[in-house]
């Protein structure tokens, strides 16, 4: 994020506020959901230092409020799935997933061992000969 902001995002507000004929001090906006690593101190203050305001999304109205989510993304994404739909990895993805699935097979407690580690197993009376039916 660092690097992205003194790489990218600091020479482009410098370049726009030149193209509009700005003052080099104009503040920009930049919006960001709430993801951890845009509250950091370090982040913040760069992004201060660059005289970039922050303006955060609330968690989960990015679909919302997040211009990018609202029209960009959407496209890019439909034409990412668009492209997939037509790839030809499919079949070998598909073969990944049987051959990762079918794998199972050869560790049939690794299902089984999930439910006890989480501590719900008991909770739920699974049992060893369950999760076999599951796998098989």
């Amino acid at each position: 994020m660092l690097e992205y902001i003194t790489g990218v995002l600091s020479p482009y507000c410098t370049r726009v506020r030149s193209q509009l004929g700005l003052q080099h001090d104009q503040p920009a906006l930049y919006i960001l959901d709430v993801y951890r690593p845009h509250h950091v101190e370090n982040v913040v203050s760069l992004f201060g230092e660059h005289n970039i305001r922050l303006m955060y999304v609330p968690s989960n109205c990015t679909g919302e409020l997040q211009p990018l989510d609202l029209s960009g993304n959407a496209d890019f994404k439909c034409v990412l799935k668009a492209q997939f739909v037509e790839c030809t990895l499919k079949p070998v993805h598909a073969k990944w997933v049987i051959t990762a699935w079918e794998s199972l097979n050869e560790k049939p407690d690794a299902i089984l061992n999930g439910w006890k580690k989480a501590g719900i197993a008991s909770a739920l009376d699974v049992t060893d000969e369950a999760i076999n039916i599951i796998v098989d």
